[in-house]
């Protein structure tokens, strides 16, 4: 029967573990980038939604039925 060895796990320290992943950095960078640019442009359009849902109200009493139904389900119906 062969005999089983413990391995330590071998951890790089951060220097190293950033110089073999160097080349990654431009594309992580981009990346987020491009993640909260996106973001932006969803909440923008969320935003907008919402603006032209309530702006879209007959009288102030819609507007408080049509706010009220925002503040509970938090999305215009």
């Amino acid at each position: 029967m062969p005999t089983l060895r413990y391995r330590r796990p071998s951890f790089d320290s951060p220097a190293r573990c950033q110089a073999r992943h160097a080349h990654l950095l431009p594309e992580r960078i981009m990346f987020r980038y491009f993640v909260e640019k996106l973001s932006c442009w969803f909440e923008r359009t969320e935003q907008r939604r919402a603006n032209d849902f309530l702006a879209s109200s007959s009288d102030i009493a819609e507007l408080e039925r049509r706010m009220r139904s925002m503040e509970s389900t938090g999305s215009p119906t």
